[in-house]
């Protein structure tokens, strides 16, 4: 809501002012425009005057409240004078609220203000009339006092809790509402001590550029006279919920409902009792929040006239001995934390974020680097918030999300600041706003911790020990939570966790071991890296200081190399002295620090996602394994800690004759089956991811096949019917052809019918397409697809099937149907909404984002314009505006990948799966573009669309990443994820510009697998080669020397093929020396003399050669020596 400012004038008693309003004064204020900060990000041009327009408290919320955000008018306020003489006149400038007056979203970035004055006016709905009006503030920093039309209406003292006052009475009976507060913040000011942070008047290193002023939002709300005004809500792990409904009345206790509903919106159970007490409610079996699943149950309350919502989550958090050692417990599960240091600076807004999107993108980028681990379960994301508290809508998308919060107290200054220790008084309020934070967030299932001190700022040197005092006040405020007393440096012994900070390396077991107490690594990492000045808060004093830094590499190699080492030494150390966390520092660049995963600007992601991973993998695989999973053979006896599933070292080519694969001793089995599994993770497993990241093949597949008996099997059947691919044994869509696979995928099939956990089910479902996939057998395909999609429909899909199975049934998804589309010439329709966030506009974080997010499109394209034979034939006529949404949601795609491309910090690996990405993407502009049209001229229009992918494709190749180089002896023959084989085959027969199509059919001979998915190189090649000949009416040789020799016309409609399928099935013929061949039908739909279309069928032989002659000016040395090689 845009409010206009307007002058306030009041009279208290000690001055008398003529009042004059807005329009009496000539002198206006200078008018809001976001001014330049040192660093931008991409959100800070895009806030506009309307800011955060969510509701600030989702804990507890009423229809009725109207936000006050938007522009005010702004001045620094006399020294002298304070709130004495109120302002007289219109402030002097426009301010946006909520924002840091240092900031450049303030619209003033005015640096050194210790006081100031702050207006706007507001009105109040009519039918508020009988209701009682809050004014509502979420955060100023740091004393604030609050006038309406002239009166003083309340005060608060502290700049990281929220505060409301009631201004029903001084409230005007119509018309505008003058508002007025005065803010006073001390920060590095004599001999004030306060809670600042890392707020610092002389900002350097550690200490950034202070905030001032209303922070967070200000709004208004209409409610009863007898209202709910806090709720304190438990819920466990036991289904008991617990509420406390404090009342506005103290002296009477109405009566309180309570409605529990599920994440379905489903009624699970009502309740009621007395306010300003306690009542409970049972809920039967709750689904429990944790990490992998983060569950939140919606509450609705009503006392009398008065309803409110609120939401919780069902979790337990507690400390508990597991062989021996104190570990912090999750819902009764040792959880091992390891996150990201947060300092909760933005270089435009400083301690306010430009939008909740913005804060949400930080979150999820985090998100995107949690991992699994060997015994199947998800380890927590902790997110560690030092010294500053976020607004409520920071911790409700982590309750959302899955994010746990260890939250730091807002520290006083430490030692060298200036201000001193505090005295008495100062200790007292500082007590004071801790137990106001906890009241005020205890509520938020995603808050794991309470963190008292850090490394000493503020804490006191001699006892009584503060931290002792501390510790039993917040124990008695909030039970339900663990608290870190002092996280690194001065400990004395009190709260849950014994907690050292070092950097840059991990210094676990210093001090000793605590055997009371969690022992925790609290922060270590710091690896810096300088990036270029467009990325860097571009302050002399900041930019001086990035030396500070406590490590600084060169490049991003060395950064990922330098994390991996030290990630290693953690590693080494959780087992040696039974640490249960760490915490890098940190997730973003601050100022003159540059040691974050991000840029301070938010556009530069430093970590390998991949090898970070794994790396974090490793640090759980050195904790004891899940009582309640299956144990797995890996295991030692002393402590079961996990040592995971071990490659051998990589052979040259030279060495991998499998007559010297030795048999794998961590399973048991007989010498075939050994040697099979061996196979697979020597051979099978690189080569079936494809342009994906091997993990899931190399790692999750194996992990699982050494405990888990269906995924045995099932490796074991995949990795005998790969080999006779790979030998070129022909593999009809019968099993009992190989007896061995035939045996194992039965074994696997009795082993699932078994199984109770959903997510290994659905592991085993995909290892079953593989079979499908390397048989030919698409009605297997989609019937397997389709039932791991109504699985994940049905029951969700959390943890690591979240993470890695998810993703896969995503481009399952897309991708048979898709080889459906070109071959029956219907796509299917979408059984199960898997849709990502397409209305988003901001840039992916990583390439799996993007690449979700293509896939949904990939499925709405499909949709609208299907391209088999029936679909051309029947000219369908798509919705415009489905065609128009579609062509927005590309372009929307390709401006959010941009940044990507353009990344440094992608691997090779990253680069040749956008460039596959991109040909995809421009694939389906083309087909988006055409719809249903019934004229295959339509293509024509494209010839630069086509010529881009064949650009990717050679791009793609030249990265050299396997299987995209040519094919040679050892190279993979088989991937179950398809790559650039159905690109190139729909641009061969697509593509009436001759140079491109037999680019194309040069590129399917050389740069792709044997078999991609269910696409076989050998029918594409031999489909699109027939189709060019018969369009351009010349052998393949011809179509070469012609090109070579002059520009070559498109064929005319006439000539033209309009959709080519192909019978899946070979035929054996007999000839007449006896000698046996194998034939594939090829259908055209062609048009006749007369014509109507009619479907033209021949045979192509099995062994025509996959080989296009090429024209060498068309060719890159790369594909020339590829050739060659071959």
């Amino acid at each position: 809501m845009h409010l206009t400012p307007c002058l306030v004038l009041s009279v208290l008693g000690l001055a008398s002012l003529t009042q004059r309003s807005c329009a009496q004064d000539a002198r206006k204020p200078i008018p809001y425009k976001v001014q330049k900060p040192p660093l931008d990000t991409p959100w800070t041009y895009k806030v506009g005057t309307d800011p955060w327009p969510e509701h600030p408290r989702p804990q507890l919320v009423r229809d009725a409240w109207q936000s006050l955000n938007g522009i005010w008018t702004y001045q620094p306020a006399e020294e002298k004078k304070g709130v004495k003489f109120l302002p007289g006149r219109p402030l002097e400038r426009e301010v946006l609220i909520p924002s840091c007056i240092e900031s450049g979203l303030s619209g003033l970035q005015e640096l050194n203000v210790t006081r100031m004055w702050f207006a706007t006016t507001f009105e109040v709905p009519a039918h508020w009339e009988r209701q009682m009006v809050l004014l509502h503030f979420e955060a100023v920093d740091y004393e604030a006092k609050v006038f309406v039309n002239g009166e003083r209406v309340g005060s608060h003292v502290g700049g990281y809790s929220r505060f409301s006052l009631d201004v029903t009475r001084h409230l005007r009976p119509e018309g505008a509402n003058d508002l007025l507060v005065y803010v006073h913040d001390p920060t590095d000011v004599k001999p004030h001590v306060i809670p600042v942070g890392k707020q610092s008047k002389n900002p350097r290193h550690i200490w950034y550029r202070p905030c001032s002023g209303i922070w967070q939002q200000v709004w208004v709300e209409s409610v009863p006279v007898n209202h709910i005004t806090q709720l304190d809500i438990e819920a466990n792990m036991d289904g008991k919920l617990v509420v406390f409904a404090h009342n506005s009345q103290a002296q009477i206790s109405p009566h309180v409902e309570v409605s529990v509903y599920d994440a379905d919106g489903k009624l699970v159970v009502k309740g009621s009792g007395q306010s300003n007490s306690p009542f409970g409610v049972q809920v039967k079996s709750p689904h429990l929040w944790s990490p992998s699943h983060p569950v939140l149950y919606r509450l609705s309350l009503t006392m009398g006239s008065d309803q409110v919502s609120s939401y919780t989550g069902f979790r337990s958090i507690s400390t508990g001995v597991v062989n021996g050692i104190p570990r912090p417990l999750l819902n009764g599960e040792f959880i091992f934390q390891f996150g990201t240091l947060d300092q909760g600076y933005w270089p435009d807004g400083l301690y306010t974020p430009p939008s909740r999107d913005a804060l949400i993108y930080d979150l999820r980028v985090l998100k995107s680097l949690g991992l699994i681990c060997c015994a199947s379960i998800a380890p927590p994301k902790v997110h560690v918030l030092q010294i500053k508290i976020e607004p409520d809508l920071f911790y409700h998308a982590c309750d959302e999300l899955g994010l746990m919060v260890v939250q730091d107290m807002p520290s006083l200054p430490p030692d060298d600041a200036g201000t001193g220790h505090p005295n008495a008084a100062q200790q007292e309020e500082y007590q004071r706003q801790i137990e106001t934070i906890v009241q005020q967030h205890k509520n938020s299932p995603s808050i794991f911790t309470w963190v008292i001190y850090n490394e000493g700022w503020g804490q006191l040197r001699s006892p009584p020990w503060p931290e002792e005092k501390l510790v039993d006040i917040i124990r008695g405020l909030d039970p339900t939570r663990l608290i870190n007393a002092v996280s690194g440096w001065f400990d004395h012994g009190f709260g849950d966790f014994a907690d050292n900070h070092h950097y840059t390396g991990p210094q676990c077991g210093v001090p000793p071991y605590d055997t009371r107490r969690v022992s925790l690594q609290g922060e270590f990492g710091g690896i810096g890296h300088n990036v270029s000045i467009e990325h860097l808060w571009n302050v002399k004093q900041a930019i001086d200081g990035i030396d500070e830094t406590y490590e600084i590499v060169k490049d991003l190699k060395a950064y990922n190399q330098r994390s991996g080492d030290l990630l290693h030494e953690l590693r080494q150390q959780i087992e040696q002295h039974a640490c249960s966390g760490g915490v890098w520092t940190q997730t973003t660049d601050v100022e003159g620090e540059v040691n974050g995963l991000l840029t301070y600007d938010r556009r530069i992601l430093r970590p390998n996602i991949g090898q970070w991973r794994k790396d974090i993998t490793a640090l759980k695989r050195k904790i004891k394994c899940d009582e309640a999973k299956p144990a797995c053979s890996r295991c030692t006896s002393t402590g079961r800690q996990c040592a995971g599933y071990e490659m051998e070292h990589q052979r040259s080519p030279q060495e991998r004759s499998l007559a010297w694969y030795r048999p794998h001793q961590l399973i048991a089995h007989d010498q075939k089956e050994g040697r099979a599994f061996h196979y697979f993770a020597r051979v099978v497993g690189p080569a079936l991811s494809g342009p994906q990241d091997a993990y899931f093949w190399t790692h999750l597949v194996m992990q699982f096949g050494h405990f888990a008996p269906a995924v045995r099997h099932a490796v074991l059947a995949i990795s005998s019917l790969h080999e006779d691919f790979q030998n070129g044994k022909r593999i009809t869509s019968e099993l009992p052809g190989n007896p061995f696979a035939l045996k194992h995928y039965n074994a696997s099939l009795r082993h699932i019918q078994a199984a109770q956990d959903e997510s290994l089910v659905l592991l085993t479902c995909v290892l079953y397409l593989c079979v499908a996939f390397l048989l030919g057998d698409i009605d297997s395909v989609i019937r397997h697809c389709r039932y791991g999609i109504a699985i994940i429909a049905e029951s969700g899909c959390s943890g690591w099937a979240r993470d890695h199975l998810l993703p896969i049934f995503r481009r399952l998804h897309a991708s048979p149907f898709a080889a459906r589309a070109f071959r029956q010439g219907a796509a299917l329709p979408l059984d199960f909404d898997m849709t990502s966030d397409l209305a988003n506009t901001h840039p992916f974080v990583t390439v799996l984002e993007a690449e979700a997010s293509l896939c949904d499109l990939k499925n709405r394209t499909h949709e609208l314009a299907p391209i088999g034979p029936s679909s051309r034939q029947a000219r369908l006529n798509p919705d415009p505006a489905l065609r128009a949404h579609c062509k927005v949601l590309l372009d929307r795609w390709f401006d959010r990948v941009t940044p990507l491309l353009e990344s440094p910090a992608s691997s090779p690996a990253e680069r040749c799966l956008l460039c596959h990405l991109r040909a995809s993407h421009e694939m389906l502009r083309i087909l988006v573009d055409i719809g249903g049209e019934g004229s295959e001229m339509s293509f024509d229009r494209h010839t630069e669309s086509f010529r881009t992918i064949m650009e990717l494709a050679e791009e793609a190749a030249a990265l050299k990443v396997a299987p995209l180089v040519s094919r040679q002896p050892q190279r993979a023959c088989f991937t179950f994820e398809p790559g650039l084989l159905p690109i190139l085959a729909f641009t061969s027969s697509r593509c009436r510009d001759l140079p491109i199509r037999l680019k194309a059919l040069t590129l399917m001979g050389n740069i792709v697998a044997a078999k991609e998915g269910l696409f076989d190189v050998g029918t594409m090649y031999r489909v699109g080669r027939r189709v060019t000949e018969m369009e351009h009416g010349m052998s393949l040789e011809d179509c070469v020397r012609a090109v070579e020799q002059r520009d070559v016309p498109y064929p005319p409609e006439a000539m033209r093929i309009f959709a080519a399928d192909f019978d899946r099935n070979l035929r054996v013929l007999k000839g007449p020396d006896g000698q046996m061949t194998y034939r594939r039908s090829i259908n055209m739909l062609v048009r006749t003399p007369e014509g109507p279309r009619v479907v033209a069928s021949e045979y192509l032989t099995d062994d025509m050669p996959i080989h296009c002659p090429g024209i060498p000016s068309m060719r890159s040395a790369l594909f020339n020596s590829s050739i060659e090689a071959a």
